[in-house]
C-alpha cells in the first residue's frame, strides 16, 4: 500500500470523489450533491465521516463513508452511523483498500462516541462486509407491493418513444398538490419494542428533497418518493389496521392518477407494521440483508429495526 496515502474526507477534498464515482459506479455526480449527504451536521453536529485512499498519482482509488444518526427506542437514544457510497476503483480492487478505509472510518466512529455502524450491502458485497470488516446479518429486510390497476405512464412512454421525463411535471404537480407542509412525524416503528432511526425534524431537514413529498390519507402521514414503476412509501406514522385500510384506498387512487402501477413499502420482519403489511399486501421475492458492527457491547445491532427512509438513497 506504499504508493497510496489514507486522509479524511473534508470540504476541500470532495472534488476527489467525482470521478472516482464515475468509474466505480458508472454514474455522473454533482459534488454539491456529496458535500450536502455527507453534511450530517444539523443531525448530530458531526458532519465529513470517511475515508479516502489517495494515489501517488493524486486520483483517489478508494472511499468509504458513514453517515451519523440517532436511533431510539422509548426514552433511550444513541448516536449510530450508516454505512454509505462505499467505492473502489476498479483498477484498484484486491488492494486491501475497502479493509483500511473501513478500520480508519470504525476508529474515527469510536473517538466520537459513535455506538455502532449498520447498512444495507447487497448480496454480493455482503460477504466482504460479514467476513473481512466482522460485521453481523442481523436479518433481511423485506418488500410488499399493491399492483393498482391503471394506465402505466412507462408503458406509453416506451410505445411512443417520448422522452423519460415526459410525464413527470404532472406527476409531481399532482404529489405537490396532494402533499401537506410538515417537518416531521412520528413514525410507526417507534410502536415496536426496537430502536429505529430518529426522524425528528433535524433528520427530514437533512433529506429534503424536491423528489420526497409528505401525504397526509385519512389522517394518516406518508413519507413518499415517485419512480416510473413504484410509488416508494418511505415512512408512515402510527396507525391501526382499519386505519391502514383507508391508506391503502387512497394510494390506490393516487397510483391510477399518477399512472404508477404498483406502491411499495419495505421494512424489517418482527414488528407490527411487517405484520400489517405481510397479511394485506404482496410479499415481493427479493430480500436486503441488513448488517451492522457495534463497538460497545451494551448495544446490541440486532435490535435496530429499518424501514424504506433509512436507505442513504431515499
Amino acid at each position: 500500500m506504499k504508493e497510496f496515502k489514507f486522509t479524511r474526507l473534508s470540504d476541500s477534498n470532495f472534488g476527489l470523489l467525482v470521478p472516482l464515482y464515475k468509474k466505480a459506479f458508472g454514474k455522473e455526480i454533482d459534488e454539491d450533491f456529496l458535500k450536502k449527504k455527507f453534511d450530517t451536521s444539523i443531525i448530530c453536529g458531526l458532519k465529513n465521516f470517511g475515508f479516502l485512499a489517495i494515489h501517488s498519482n493524486g486520483d483517489a482509488a478508494a472511499f468509504y463513508g458513514v453517515f451519523p444518526c440517532y436511533c431510539v427506542k422509548n426514552d433511550q437514544r444513541f448516536l449510530v452511523a450508516q454505512s454509505g457510497d462505499t467505492m473502489v476503483d476498479p483498477l484498484h480492487r484486491r488492494k486491501k483498500l475497502f479493509i483500511k478505509l473501513a478500520e480508519l472510518t470504525n476508529e474515527l466512529c469510536k473517538e466520537h462516541k459513535i455506538k455502532a455502524i449498520f447498512g444495507f450491502p447487497n448480496i454480493f458485497s455482503l460477504p466482504t462486509f460479514t467476513k473481512k470488516l466482522g460485521w453481523t446479518h442481523t436479518h433481511s429486510i423485506e418488500a410488499f407491493h399493491f399492483k393498482v390497476k391503471c394506465l402505466p405512464f412507462i408503458r406509453l412512454q416506451k410505445l411512443f418513444k417520448l422522452k423519460n421525463d415526459f410525464f413527470l411535471n404532472y406527476q409531481n404537480t399532482l404529489l405537490r398538490l396532494n402533499s401537506v407542509q410538515k417537518t416531521n412525524f412520528t413514525s410507526i416503528l417507534l410502536s415496536n419494542n426496537f430502536f429505529s432511526i430518529e426522524r425528528d425534524a433535524s433528520y427530514f431537514s437533512y433529506k429534503v428533497n424536491p423528489k420526497k413529498y409528505i401525504l397526509l390519507i385519512n389522517g394518516v402521514y406518508l413519507w413518499v418518493k415517485l419512480t416510473p414503476m413504484y410509488l416508494l412509501i418511505g415512512d408512515i406514522s402510527e396507525c391501526s389496521t382499519q386505519d391502514f385500510e383507508k391508506v391503502k384506498m387512497g394510494l390506490r387512487k393516487l397510483c391510477f392518477k399518477l399512472g404508477v402501477p404498483h406502491y411499495r413499502f419495505q421494512t424489517s420482519p418482527g414488528t407490527t407494521f411487517h405484520e400489517m403489511l405481510k397479511n394485506s399486501l404482496t410479499k415481493l421475492e427479493n430480500e436486503y440483508p441488513a448488517c451492522g458492527i457495534s463497538f460497545d457491547q451494551k448495544f446490541d445491532i440486532s435490535n435496530l429495526s429499518f424501514i424504506l427512509a433509512d436507505n442513504d438513497t431515499f
